[in-house]
């Protein structure tokens, strides 16, 4: 059962996106990154991955690590 009035609930968009578009993994992932202040080598440290890892992931060349 939904609740009275979720469905014009706006969720968070990335880069002006619509609400009523699916945001890609890799967009949601250079827009977190970039709000941290990381560059791809930095995250990538971080996370384990080359940089042309994370590189391939932010382009949807690459669905997982």
């Amino acid at each position: 059962m939904e609740r009275e009035g979720t469905e014009d609930r706006a969720r968070p968009t990335v880069r002006g996106t619509s609400s009523k578009h699916s945001v890609t993994f890799g967009a949601t992932l250079r827009e977190l990154r970039d709000a941290a202040g990381l560059t791809q080598e930095e995250l990538a440290s971080r996370a384990g991955l080359t940089a042309k890892a994370v590189s391939a992931l932010e382009r949807g060349e690459r669905k997982r690590p």
